[in-house]
């Protein structure tokens, strides 16, 4: 070609450029936006063809960030930032810029820029946050919207101006990372200023960022409907204007934090898989984490399948590792779940090696050198794992231990978290109580029930079904030479797992059945249900390990010698008992794509 037609050919490069990005070609996209700039020098780029230049040059940072090329991606930004002619040019590259501080988990880096852009736009953030700056934060929020109804809102003028988007979307960015982070204040801050802006000049994709924020600000303040009249507003507006990049973290966080207080959690199961693959696609690291950790959680305390699980979870690190941005930090935030629920399929012939959590993806004396376990969010989902381990596995003692650690925790209390957390430790001071007579495991016992009553009478369904079986304990204590009266009880405990699909309690409600018939020396009832918890944990469940247990326990536990339920083959292929039926998640590994159907399997 001829050096006049050197911008035409740079044009073609770009038109490729912008083809391969809209097919996630990443790579490509980088090699045709640099062939393109290669055929300028510096006067031809940003004398003769500026806008053209910084377009791709714009294109070419934000390419290499997706890819994980931070260094390139940085070296790109500091062009566009040094050649950008106005203030608005400047803050797409102080944007960019907060999203790779991010990526690399400088909290600090992220801030500072974040005060910079908001001050371009006149938004005014505290340098020290405090609880005073958000409760007169929060009575200005609220007024706007206790002024207008659900309707109203769902129906404001979508924002055009493109300053008040930008400001919006690094608010959003912010506030994820905050989370990540546990800076909660600061979070719910930024989350305050967002919906004020959002209810002052109309919606955009990132409104609904704001308001599932405000969830979360409400549920932390103690104001249990504001927070779930948040949670379906944020899942409302999503739907009308989908934000690409933060759909995951929207859903996953609203029903985590907010929803689970009035629905039950499984049903919104299917609703994370499309967002979150979006948010890989579209190369947002920090929102797929954000939808990753909730959803993990509420499936991994909710009795889903956990080989299907397992399945799940790995093809979700690998994307991780292949996405190449700060690999350790994101892996440490989902590796303690792997790591469970690989530990309850194991077959180990010292049951107590089954409590530690070290195995192929991760070291828990290493883990815990690291993070401080009384700060960190993800230590605590590592704590709440071997505390229910501990306690599954029999080891009573080792599990108090774990209570106390997380004793203190707020998302101990104020999440979908606190309900595993208050129904295993009340388990376990029923069980210590049982073994000691001591009244002190009584009183924590009584206590940790009391926490799950009330979520119950405050209309939360997902605590009713833990409630059942604390019920059957205390029933127990009451009722001491009655039987018929705690089986009814222990049946309607059954029966509500089953109907709310948790497979996980509805095991151990069977095996709760078995351990109250056989004291009462009823060993017929005690076989049958001994029997079913066996099905449960090892063909439904997926809890190889606790099925494996049983069963060599059985003889024991049931003093009988007859065995009906054969090993479990060591490949893991889980079937399932003739008529059960079985939510299941089916993953697609590649496309990362699910749906949710009903499942008629027979045993072999």
């Amino acid at each position: 070609y001829m050096k006049e037609d050197a911008a035409a050919m740079v044009q073609i490069n770009f038109d490729a450029a912008k083809y391969c990005e809209s097919r996630s070609a990443f790579s490509s996209t980088i090699q045709f936006l640099r062939k393109g700039l290669d055929l300028l020098d510096d006067e031809e780029k940003w004398v003769n063809n500026f806008e053209l230049s910084f377009e791709m040059t714009e294109l070419l940072a934000k390419m290499e960030f997706i890819n994980g090329n931070l260094d390139e991606s940085k070296i790109a930004n500091k062009e566009i930032f040094i050649r950008a002619k106005n203030t608005e040019m400047k803050i797409k590259a102080l944007v960019l810029d907060i999203e790779m501080h991010s990526a690399s988990c400088d909290f600090s880096g992220v801030i500072r820029t974040t005060r910079k852009v908001l001050r371009y736009f006149g938004i005014h953030v505290p340098r020290t946050v405090t609880i005073l700056n958000l409760l007169r934060k929060m009575r200005k929020v609220r007024k706007l919207i206790d002024s207008k109804t659900d309707t109203e809102i769902l129906s404001e003028q979508e924002i055009k101006d493109s300053q008040i988007l930008t400001s919006l979307k690094i608010l959003m960015l912010t506030c994820f990372v905050c989370s990540l982070q546990q800076k909660i204040v600061l979070g719910c801050y930024l989350a305050l200023i967002a919906t004020e802006i959002s209810l002052k000049n109309g919606l955009s994709p990132y409104s609904s960022v704001a308001l599932y924020m405000l969830g979360v600000t409400e549920i932390f303040l103690g104001n249990r409907e504001r927070s779930y009249r948040m949670g379906k507003l944020a899942l409302k507006l999503h739907s009308y204007i989908p934000c690409k990049g933060a759909g995951g973290s929207v859903v996953s966080a609203s029903v985590f934090f907010s929803i689970f207080l009035k629905e039950n959690i499984r049903k919104y199961f299917e609703m994370h898989t499309k967002p979150l693959n979006d948010a890989f696609k579209v190369g947002d690291i920090n929102s797929a984490l954000h939808c990753i950790v909730p959803f993990f959680n509420s499936m991994l305390w909710s009795g889903e399948n956990l080989q299907l699980l397992e399945r799940l979870m790995l093809d979700v690190r690998r994307r991780i590792h292949d996405f190449g941005q700060n690999i350790d930090e994101n892996f440490r935030r989902i590796n303690p779940m792997i790591q469970f629920v690989q530990n309850m399929q194991k077959q180990e012939e010292d049951w107590k090696d089954l409590t530690t959590m070290t195995g192929s993806y991760m070291n828990e004396k290493d883990y815990l050198s690291q993070y401080n376990p009384k700060s960190d969010a993800f230590c605590w989902i590592l704590i709440l794992c071997k505390m229910v381990l501990s306690y599954t596995f029999g080891f009573y003692e080792e599990a108090e231990k774990f209570v106390g650690q997380l004793s203190g925790v707020q998302y101990a209390r104020l999440s979908y978290f606190c309900l595993p957390y208050n129904f295993y430790a009340g388990m376990l001071y029923y069980r210590l109580y049982e073994t000691t007579h001591s009244r002190r495991f009584l009183r924590r016992a009584r206590k940790f029930r009391k926490f799950m009553e009330k979520e119950h009478c405050l209309g939360n369904p997902n605590a009713t079904s833990h409630l059942k079986i604390l019920d059957v304990e205390e029933l127990c204590l009451s009722s001491k030479n009655n039987l018929s009266e705690i089986l009814e009880a222990s049946n309607l405990a059954i029966w509500v797992q089953s109907k709310e699909g948790f497979a996980h309690l509805e095991a151990l409600a069977n095996e709760q059945a078995s351990r109250i018939a056989q004291k009462f020396n009823n060993p017929s009832i005690a076989q049958k249900h001994y029997d079913q918890a066996l099905h449960l944990y090892g063909y439904k469940w997926g809890a190889i390990a606790k099925y494996q247990m049983l069963l060599e326990k059985r003889e024991q536990d049931l003093q009988v010698t007859t065995v009906q339920h054969g090993d479990i083959d060591n490949s893991r292929e889980i079937s399932f008992e003739k008529n059960i039926k079985l939510s299941v998640i089916k993953c697609d590994m590649d496309n990362y794509s699910a749906n949710t159907k009903t499942v008629d399997v027979s045993m072999e």
